[in-house]
C-alpha cells in the first residue's frame, strides 16, 4: 500500500475509536428505567399467576405406572450387540511407528 493510503486508513480509524469513546461516555450518564414501578409489580403479578394455574394443572396428572408391570411388556427383548472394548492410542506417542505392528483393519459404519 502506498503510504498516503495508510495513513489515511489510520486516521479513519482514530475518529471511529474516538466517536466510539464519545458515544459511550455520553450514554453513561443517561441510564435510566423507563418503565414505572407499577408496570413492573402488575406484570410480575400476570406472570406469577400463570405459573400458580400451570402449576395446579400438571399437579392434576397422574401417571398409570401399570404397562411397566405388564406381561407384555416384561417379555421384551434386547436385540444389542455387546461393543467389545480396544485399546486406544500406544503407550509412548513419541515412539517411531513400526509398519509390521500397525494394524490394518478398517472399521466400517
Amino acid at each position: 500500500m502506498d503510504s498516503t493510503v495508510k495513513n489515511i486508513a489510520i486516521v479513519l480509524l482514530l475518529l471511529t475509536f474516538a466517536f466510539i469513546g464519545y458515544y459511550l461516555f455520553i450514554q453513561k450518564d443517561q441510564t435510566e428505567l423507563s418503565i414505572s414501578g407499577a408496570d413492573v409489580s402488575q406484570e410480575l403479578f400476570t406472570n406469577v399467576q400463570k405459573y400458580v394455574e400451570r402449576r395446579t394443572v400438571l399437579d392434576k396428572v397422574k401417571l398409570d405406572l401399570g404397562i411397566l408391570s405388564d406381561n407384555r411388556f416384561r417379555s421384551l427383548v434386547s436385540y444389542t450387540t455387546p461393543i467389545v472394548e480396544q485399546p486406544i492410542g500406544r503407550e509412548n506417542p513419541f515412539d517411531k511407528i513400526n509398519p509390521a505392528q500397525v494394524n490394518r483393519s478398517t472399521n466400517t459404519f
